[in-house]
C-alpha cells in the first residue's frame, strides 16, 4: 500500500514539474538545448532527444531518430 501512495506523489510531482515550452528559439521558453525524454514502453527503453528545439524545427517524416538510448534490465519491469 505504502509502494502505490509513494509511486503516486512521485508521478504527480513529475506531472506538475513540467511545463509546455515554446517551441521557437528565442530568448524566453524558447526550447533551443532542452533534452526530451521519452519512454518506449514496446522496447522498454528510454529515448533521448538533445535539442527539442531541433527535433520540433524537422519536419521529415518519420521523425527523427533519438540522440542516444537508455537501457536497463530494470525498465521490462515498468
Amino acid at each position: 500500500m505504502i509502494h502505490h501512495l509513494i509511486k503516486g506523489l512521485l508521478a504527480s510531482t513529475l506531472l506538475l514539474s513540467l511545463a509546455c515550452k515554446d517551441a521557437n528559439g528565442g530568448a524566453s521558453g524558447g526550447t533551443t538545448g532542452v533534452t526530451l525524454y521519452a519512454f518506449d514502453a514496446a522496447t522498454s527503453k528510454v529515448l533521448v532527444w538533445r535539442d527539442l528545439s531541433a527535433l520540433y524545427d524537422d519536419t521529415a517524416s518519420p521523425a527523427p531518430a533519438p540522440t542516444s538510448q537508455i537501457t536497463s534490465s530494470l525498465f521490462s519491469k515498468v
